[in-house]
């Protein structure tokens, strides 16, 4: 008995094509994100005048940052951590730690203490202090969150890991960094439709913004390593909810960050003492990385138990 075997030629697979967002180049690909975020920021602001809502261009703020997450968890997954920096990192809750310190050091010397000392030499300056929207402030912390995680993957994960790759890292935090500054020129225009529009106002919002960046900024790249944007996304956060909620002074109360000041002296002190902050922090960033910061923490800790076992 003979027995034919019949051999099946195996059947030919058709490649599986990538997906256009998977094959294209970083810089790209995060022009196009910064598009969709700056197109969506113009409109919930000039257009629908969301900034006078209680809605606060939340949109502008929650669906960009869902289509830049979405957009890497699907089609480039392995770079949520290395470009966006959406990882939870090492020292996660010491990080959190570092950016309400941070926050508060920013907030203290910016916002406090200039209209403190200003008004112990201007008596007609009334240095009062006011909680605003009190009604929706666990919305308000709710937005400036998504508003924390948006700009800090945008501008600090996204667009500057993105320069980093085509130039050197300190031109990468820069641009990032002027862009941010710029990104936040649309509050001085907006208010200039009713109140006539301030040059000076515009111009100090975008050094201030600018300024912070590079510190967050560098930060990031140092400090952290580039691991994570929680301590950024932290401060960042914190800052933008208390500046918009928790008042000090009686400057004029506008949309957007309230870097608005009606007297040069005080203005003066303002920037004196946050560059001075600015300075600090960022030598800070420099000497140390969190890894120094966590070993110094374990050891406080283990020579505070000793102490209260010796007791």
């Amino acid at each position: 008995m003979t027995i034919t075997e019949v051999a099946q030629e195996p059947q030919s697979k058709e490649p599986i094509s990538e997906h256009p967002l998977s094959k294209i180049g970083l810089l790209p690909l995060s022009g196009l994100l910064f598009l969709v975020a700056v197109v969506w920021r113009i409109v919930d602001i000039f257009v629908l005048g969301l900034g006078d809502t209680w809605i606060n261009i939340m949109p502008s703020k929650l669906f960009p940052l869902l289509i830049i997450a979405g957009v890497f968890w699907k089609y480039r997954k392995v770079e949520l951590s290395s470009v966006l920096g959406l990882a939870k990192g090492p020292y996660f809750r010491t990080q959190i730690v570092l950016g309400i310190g941070i926050f508060a050091a920013w907030h203290l010397m910016l916002n406090v203490f200039p209209k403190i000392i200003y008004g112990a030499i201007d008596p007609t300056y009334t240095v009062s202090f006011a909680v605003l929207n009190v009604e929706i402030l666990w919305y308000l912390f709710l937005f400036f969150l998504t508003n924390g995680f948006l700009e800090e993957v945008l501008f600090r994960g996204l667009l500057q890991n993105t320069f980093r790759q085509r130039t050197s890292t300190f031109s990468a935090i820069f641009l990032s960094g002027l862009l941010f500054g710029v990104w936040h020129v649309t509050w001085p225009l907006v208010n200039g439709l009713d109140t006539g529009f301030s040059v000076g106002q515009a111009i100090s919002l975008v050094v201030f913004s600018t300024i912070f960046a590079l510190f967050y900024g560098y930060y990031y790249e140092n400090f952290s390593s580039r691991r994570t944007l929680v301590g950024t996304i932290t401060a960042h956060t914190f800052m933008n909810f208390i500046n918009e909620n928790f008042k000090v002074g009686s400057d004029p109360l506008v949309q957007g960050p309230d870097y608005f000041y009606g007297s040069p002296t005080l203005l003066g002190l303002t920037i004196g003492m946050f560059l001075i902050t600015f300075i600090v922090l960022t030598f800070m960033a420099y000497r140390y990385r969190i890894e120094d910061v966590q070993n110094h923490w374990h050891r406080v800790t283990n020579w505070w138990t000793a102490i209260r076992t010796r007791e």
